[in-house]
């Protein structure tokens, strides 16, 4: 009897877990170019469209402008302004703007092909109901097969100032397919899991994007 009474215990707690989490579906989809102002300095552009709903509704639309500049062999310095039209969670349409500078760090393991990259992002957005400041502590993997590509795999865990707490996390792979010198396709899968909320959120996304 006693046994029964926490295993009924122990489901119950299961079942109100998994009735306070949301999980959607989402589909990514972008383009992206970028153009050398000699060795160090790089320009960058690129534009998206995010479905959420199960990949039936309209999530968000933005556009980028960035620059980076190398520093060494190891090491570059990144900065962004994103422009975003997005939907909120009353389903009313907002534009947001989006500052972010990065440090990336990476390099090769030894003689092989495999690439260990560090980012660290810091970003700021701007929408009607205030700034959203956070951290974003990327480390991905990933390896060159000549000629047709690179497949990867990286984690991702997120810090919210206006919180002092992690908010979330991503685990990403995917695979940036080579179709021509300058243009690659990419498409991965990204499992997103909210943390240190009441209702967690957790997105399955798939997603592709065109590099120039």
């Amino acid at each position: 009897m006693r046994r029964a009474a926490v295993g009924l215990v122990v489901l119950l707690a299961a079942s109100t877990a998994w009735a306070q989490t949301r999980t959607d579906t989402e589909l990514w989809s972008g383009v992206e170019g970028s153009k050398k102002l000699g060795k160090r300095l790089t320009l960058e552009i690129g534009a998206g469209l995010r479905l959420d709903n199960g990949i039936s509704a309209y999530k968000s639309a933005f556009g980028d402008v960035g620059a980076g500049y190398k520093i060494g062999k190891v090491f570059a310095l990144k900065a962004g302004y994103r422009f975003a039209n997005v939907v909120d969670a009353a389903g009313l349409s907002e534009n947001r703007h989006r500052l972010t500078a990065d440090g990336v760090l990476g390099t090769k393991l030894g003689a092989s092909k495999v690439a260990l990259q560090y980012r660290g992002r810091f970003q700021d957005t701007f929408a009607p109901g205030g700034s959203k400041p956070q951290f974003r502590n990327r480390v991905k993997v990933s390896r060159y097969f000549k000629p047709w590509g690179e497949p990867f795999g990286y984690f991702e865990l997120a810090y919210r100032f206006d919180k002092s707490e992690f908010r979330n996390y991503r685990i990403g792979v995917g695979v940036e397919w080579r179709l021509a010198k300058r243009t690659e396709l990419s498409t991965y899968y990204i499992y997103r899991q909210a943390i240190n909320v009441t209702t967690p959120d957790t997105a399955h996304i798939l997603g592709l994007s065109l590099a120039q």
